[in-house]
């Protein structure tokens, strides 16, 4: 069992249960999984939100229903109100330590680009989280990106990348950006200067050049 422990009621699948749970500050979730039924369970909101701070989607969780034994779960799937942003369903899927299950876990970056230092470059956040799939035990709540060799503009750290645990697989597309460190966007514009600035000198030659040969006529 693992370090991070949740506490559960069985709950009655009804419309009318649902909306009282949410007024007391509960709430709804089923539980699911292999050679299981699902089961419709009510959890403090307070409590789950310290425990998914903690966990997220790739960490084992304890969960206690009752006086039952506990079960390692993870979080599969969460609902929010679109205008409070409180969670109103989750989802929880009920592993089994032997058997394989996919997950998504979280990107985190540490460390310093030395290209956004020295050169000023801007950094490019394109990835949050990578799908993987592995035994529940060799679950991590997070991979750590090294950004301390991106040391020139155009660098970048691609899935393919990753450094993962033994044992786990990442099922998102190698070649998808995590992070890249792009040129100053001041350097940009100023290279995008002259270029403008030539082809108005082009026009107005141009033009000048067509005024004297409607004159010569």
């Amino acid at each position: 069992m693992g370090d991070i422990k949740l506490n559960a009621t069985v709950r009655e699948a009804t419309g009318n249960q649902v909306g009282a749970l949410r007024r007391e500050d509960m709430i709804p979730a089923v539980m699911y999984g292999p050679a299981i039924e699902n089961r419709n369970l009510s959890i403090d909101r307070r409590e789950f939100e310290k425990v998914y701070q903690e966990a997220g989607d790739s960490t084992l969780i304890d969960l206690q229903v009752g006086e039952e034994k506990p079960v390692n779960v993870i979080v599969q799937a969460m609902q929010r109100h679109p205008l409070k942003h409180q969670v109103t369903h989750v989802d929880l899927f009920q592993v089994k330590m032997d058997e394989a299950i996919t997950a998504s876990v979280a990107l985190t970056l540490v460390g310093e680009a030395p290209a956004v230092k020295a050169h000023g470059g801007m950094m490019m956040h394109n990835l949050d989280a990578v799908e993987v799939r592995c035994l529940p035990t060799a679950l991590v709540s997070e991979i750590e990106v090294d950004l301390s060799g991106l040391e020139d503009i155009g660098d970048g750290i691609s899935v393919a990348d990753l450094k993962v645990p033994e044992g786990m697989e990442i099922l998102t597309e190698g070649d998808v950006s995590v992070v890249m460190v792009q040129a100053p966007r001041k350097a940009e514009e100023e290279e995008a200067v002259p270029a403008e600035g030539a082809e108005g000198e082009g026009a107005e030659a141009a033009a000048g050049d067509a005024a004297s040969n409607e004159s010569a006529e």
